[in-house]
Formats: C-alpha cells, structure tokens, sequence
C-alpha cells in the first residue's frame, strides 16, 4: 500500500518539535515495522529565499520505505493551510500513484476531492483533524471565518479522523451553526481515534527531590490563559507556599519576557526531543487553565510521568485523566483549593504517581493507535473494480506475460492504449495500479522517487 501524507506544520523554526511531524513518525514508525510492503509518501519543505524550515535529521527518513517530496511551504500556517498550488498537485499526482491520501490539513479536503474529479476512480481521501477553529479561542473571529469554512469542506472527503471526542464535538458545533445538518449527517463519515502516542519505552519518571517541580510544557498562547496560572501561582507563593518552581519549556516564544516577574519561573529550551523527555520526567505537577484543545499531547505526556494534572474539568481534560481522577476543576477557586492542598501535602504526588502513570500508559499505547490506522487503511485500500471488459483482463493478463521486474506508470498506461487499445480515461493510473495489484503485481520505488511495480 502507498499512502501519501499531506502534513500541516506550524513550528518553521524547529520542525523536529513540530507537533505534526512528531505524531507522523510516531505513527508510521511502528506501521512500517508491522507492514514492511507499505510506503508513505510525505510532503516536506522545500528550502527556499527568505525563512528558511529548521530541522535536524533525526534518523525518521532513513526508512526507504518513506519517500520524501519537496514542495514550497509557507511558514505561517494560515497562508500553509490555503496554500494551494494545483499546478503542483498534479505533477505530483502524474508521478505518484498512491492508494490513500492521508490529509492533515483538512482545509484542503475539497481541492483534493476537485483535482481528482475527473478520475473514474480515485484515491480516497482521509482527513486528519488536529484542530478545529471554534468560538471557544479567544481570538477576534471575523479573519478565521474562511478557515472555519474550508474546514467544513472535509465532509468532501471520504472519511474523518479525530484525536478526541471534543474535537469532533467542536466540529459539529460548527456544522449546527453554518451548514444544513440534516445533508450533513447523511454524508459525513468518519470517527475518533485519540491521539493514543504512548510508547513502550516511554521514560519512567525521576522527580527532584529537593522540591515540587511544576512542569509548564504548553504553548504561551492566550488560549491556555497562561497569565491566570502564573497569576494564582504568585498568590499562593505570596501567602508562604514557595515550595516550589515551574519551568517553562518554550522559552523562545516572544510571551515568555512577561513571565520574568515571577520569582518561581526558570526556563528550559530543549535541544531535541530526548532533551525534553529527560527535563519532564524530573517534574511532579502539571497546571493549565486552557479554555480551548483538540487533544493536548503535553497533559498526556505529564500525565504518562505519573504526574498530577491540574486542568479545567472540560474540553479534552475529562478525556485524558484516569476515572475518579480528582484533580479537575470548574472554578478558580476550586483550582486554588487543589493546589494549595498538593503543594501543602507534597507526598501526594509519591502515592498518586504509580496509579496515574499505568493507567495512562495502557489507556494511550500507541498500540491502540497504530492499530486504528492500519484498520481504516486497510479498509480503504479494498477498492472493488467491478467486472473488467473482457479486453481489460486482456491487457492485464498481457503485462503479466510481456513484463517482468520494474515497470513504471508511463510505461505501462502507453501498453494499454497502444497493445490494447485503451485510454487514460478507460484506464487511469490510480485504477490501473488496484488491478494490477489485484493481480499480484507489487509497489516499488526505483531510484527512490520513481514509482512502478514489480511484475513477476
């Protein structure tokens, strides 16, 4: 199977800390290792004048089963995600033939779905829904409303994925308001499949022991309320509970300057991911007052040190907490109350790590995850041809005959026309590769880019 991956970056400076790359090579990783006859064929960025994409190769594209193609990327991600270049989409499409296009940024489902409507038959379209533009983000929302919008059109596609119950709610929220529910229903698939990226050799947890360590690994974005967290904390720090710190683990971020006046802030840049995992697993304590997520990885990854998560009792939260968990909150005061009674009784974060930490770490194994993904690919991999004309299984009995090894597309759809007799229209790429497949023939990549089968 060949699967190609649209990807949705917003971190230019550091794609190795991308949230979206990082869930890619945490989920094709261990696909590929258990489907060792699939390719994945990722879009990347292509090193232009100005801005300049950051990264570090980290070892993920070693795989030769992962085939990367350069494509000119804006590095804000409004202009990334209605960045749509068809002259490029169908070069692309001439040379790649793949069985999925696994879309990451849903906003660009219903140009997917145009660029193929010409097609008899078509890759289907999965989109990937990492985040959803809702009235819950507390920014202006007249400029956002033509992104709201195009996140509507994934209903073009074939099926929907959600990392959470919430973020498909928040969807739904808007399809209530903006669009005919009644059609909506009738023709929108898809499902949730949480954002379950816990490995196995996931790092057991070190915290200090010389105080409580609060880990505040979350975007300074004015969505999280970061100054309301930092705010309560200096209040109880005023009134003598300073027996702790927090460290901020983005400090390059422009907000970070107007947390210097809190005497209890140190920052922490991590190098790369391995760097971060060993600073978290020193911590005891996650807070955050976020009034908008679709997931939020950095309450997970807390949460899978056995930490104690301090969050709002809505949103994705609930999700993500074990059952019976205590810690949640629905007021301010509520949330003081928590705090001041873990930060009182530190040893509550010793008895409470262990159950936190298992429950979480079998509730988000990337098992359930990768197992989701290879039943809804595989699932959209069938594709039912029908019954060939009996001049199609001529053609396709004759390539098994006149070919053998590598055989490329072009060479391919010019047998079927001129041998016998049948068009790119009777036979287009995308069809001509389910048949043959049907027929045993295998995916290769020659050269690493060029894409044919194996006929034996």
């Amino acid at each position: 199977m060949v699967i190609f991956t649209y990807p949705m970056f917003s971190v230019w400076k550091n794609l190795n800390g991308d949230s979206c790359y990082n869930y890619m090579k945490t989920t094709i990783t261990p696909l590929l290792e258990q489907n060792p006859d699939w390719h994945f064929i990722v879009v990347w960025p292509k090193k232009t004048k100005g801005h300049q994409w950051v990264y570090t190769e980290d070892g993920f594209f070693k795989n030769p089963q992962i085939i990367r193609i350069p494509m000119e990327i804006p590095t804000r991600k409004m202009d990334m995600v209605t960045n749509w270049p068809s002259n490029y989409w169908r070069k692309v499409f001439k040379q790649f033939v793949p069985d999925v296009i696994w879309n990451h940024s849903v906003e660009s489902t219903a140009l997917f779905r145009s660029l193929l409507s010409t097609f008899s038959s078509r890759p289907p379209i999965i989109s990937q829904h990492h985040y959803v533009i809702h009235e819950s983000l507390p920014y202006p929302s007249a400029y956002m409303e033509s992104i709201r919008f195009l996140q509507l059109g994934s209903m073009l596609g074939d099926y929907n994925l959600f990392n959470s119950d919430h973020c498909r709610k928040m969807l739904q929220d808007n399809i209530d308001e903006m669009l005919n529910k009644d059609y909506f229903d009738k023709n929108f698939k898809g499902e949730v499949l949480k954002f379950s990226v816990i490995p196995d050799d996931f790092p057991k947890p070190e915290p200090i022991k010389d105080k409580i360590r609060i880990i505040y690994n979350h975007r300074l974005q004015d969505y999280k309320h970061f100054f309301t967290t930092f705010d309560l904390l200096h209040e109880i720090w005023n009134e003598g509970l300073t027996n702790f710190e927090v460290i901020v683990t983005n400090p390059d971020k422009g907000n970070f300057g107007k947390l210097h006046k809190y005497p209890f802030v140190k920052a922490w840049s991590a190098d790369d991911r391995d760097e971060y995992l060993d600073l978290l697993k020193t911590g005891h304590l996650n807070i955050t007052n976020s009034s908008h997520e679709t997931f939020c990885l950095s309450a997970l990854e807390s949460l899978a040190m056995g930490q104690i998560l301090v969050a709002p009792n809505s949103v994705t939260f609930p999700e993500l907490v074990p059952d019976n968990y205590k810690y949640l909150f629905d007021t301010k005061k509520q949330q003081k109350e928590i705090l001041v009674d873990l930060l009182s009784k530190p040893e509550t974060f010793e008895t409470e790590r262990k159950g936190i930490m298992d429950s979480t770490r079998k509730q988000f194994s990337i098992h359930k995850l990768t197992e989701g993904y290879e039943r809804v690919f595989k699932q959209f991999n069938e594709c039912d041809l029908g019954k060939h004309r009996e001049r199609t299984q001529k053609a396709i009995q004759g390539v098994l005959k006149d070919f053998n090894g590598f055989v490329d597309y072009d060479t391919l759809q010019t047998y079927f026309q001129r041998k016998h007799n049948l068009g790119p229209q009777s036979t287009p790429r995308f069809k001509l590769k389910k048949m043959l497949n049907n027929a045993g023939c295998e995916d290769y990549f020659k050269g690493g880019f060029q894409q044919g089968l194996i006929i034996k």
